[in-house]
């Protein structure tokens, strides 16, 4: 698992050792098999991180980083309706370590902590199959103000235009937050851009209380039990929350994921 990883790590290692970072003697390489139910609904989540499907998972995360291709056959998300067993729609999903079913039925959602190959840590689904939102979570992410920002745009053009398409980017009032650990190399970013971008680091502006391994983990949620909320717009579905791992809730707009 050391190729992909060493263009980062040779670069953050160089510059000084990351806030609440912690080492990973071995790559994760777990298979897990989750199952939840309600009165309505069976789903099932299953991935293999194994030495079995390492090559598949570097041909994704080196190229187009879409776990949701027919392609994926070591990671898949079932629903079934409970009463008949008759299996609604089964997924290519990225490795989830926490599935959900809403009060209403209506949504399904999987969670991660798992960083290692894994370009979504959120997903949700509605009770059709059709993926409503995807969004990759990391502890950190680089603080611009607006004017650099701005410099930004027109230093790294093809950088921003790919962040920007896979909604990595938030732009408030007087701040900019840039996702830029979720770019991978096939993006072009190099070693002076990510440099920059790093020296901009601060924790994520969803909660403070994430962290991170070097390269298996993100702890972005509490467990066992997040507490997931969904919040509605006359029954159109606009935001998550749910604990972070101290117990603090926050939130994340469905704007901000990826369709």
């Amino acid at each position: 698992m050391v190729k992909k990883n060493i263009f980062y790590l040779t670069i953050i290692l160089s510059l000084t050792s990351r806030v609440l970072c912690f080492s990973d003697e071995i790559a994760y390489g777990e298979k897990l098999n989750l199952l939840i139910e309600n009165e309505e609904l069976t789903v099932i989540h299953y991935h293999d991180w194994s030495k079995d499907s390492y090559e598949k998972r570097y041909k994704m995360i080196t190229t187009h980083q879409d776990p949701f291709l027919n392609d994926n056959d070591y990671s898949y998300l079932e629903c079934r309706d409970k009463k008949t067993g008759r299996q609604i729609f089964k997924k290519p999903v990225p490795a989830l370590t926490k599935i959900h079913i809403s009060n209403d039925s209506n949504y399904i959602i999987g969670l991660s902590k798992i960083k290692l190959d894994n370009p979504f840590q959120l997903v949700i689904f509605d009770k059709h199959g059709n993926l409503i939102c995807k969004k990759h979570i990391a502890a950190t992410e680089s603080v611009l103000t607006l004017s650099e920002f701005h410099d930004f745009q027109k230093k790294f053009p093809a950088l921003y235009k790919f962040m920007m398409s896979r909604k990595m980017i938030v732009i408030e009032t007087d701040k900019v937050y840039l996702d830029y650990l979720g770019c991978g190399i096939q993006t072009g970013i190099t070693r002076d851009t990510f440099k920059f971008l790093f020296s901009k680091e601060a924790g994520n502006h969803l909660s403070e209380g994430f962290s991170d391994s070097v390269t298996n983990h993100i702890y972005w949620y509490k467990e066992p039990d997040p507490k997931i909320k969904l919040k509605y717009n006359c029954q159109e579905l606009i935001a998550i929350s749910l604990l972070d791992p101290k117990g603090k809730r926050f939130m994340i707009p469905i704007k901000q994921c990826q369709e």
